[in-house]
């Protein structure tokens, strides 16, 4: 049940890790080094240009209000939609 929830390891991820633990066994100084840091800044890129956006909190919050907007239009003409179109259309009828 809680594996819907966990966060899995892309291979992204898992290529990151990777990295990592070989950068930690050179030196930085050495060129195997720094060819590592290029590939992890390459992916670091990757990972931040596939990565969705969080929704803005002024999104959501919008969002919310509209809803409760439009569930105080349909409760308000759930009861009384018969009166008002009625007396339209009593009105309408007279003239």
């Amino acid at each position: 049940m809680l594996e819907r929830f966990t966060k899995k390891e892309t291979p992204l991820d898992i290529e990151l890790t990777r990295l990592y633990e070989e950068m930690n066994t050179y030196g930085p100084t050495d060129p195997e080094y720094n060819i590592a840091f290029t590939y992890m800044e390459r992916l670091t890129k990757i990972k931040k240009e596939s990565h969705r956006e969080k929704v803005k909190s002024d999104t959501v919050w919008m969002v919310i209000g509209n809803i409760v907007v439009v569930l105080i239009v349909v409760g308000y003409e759930r009861n009384h939609v018969m009166i008002t179109r009625a007396k339209d259309f009593f009105v309408r009828s007279n003239i």
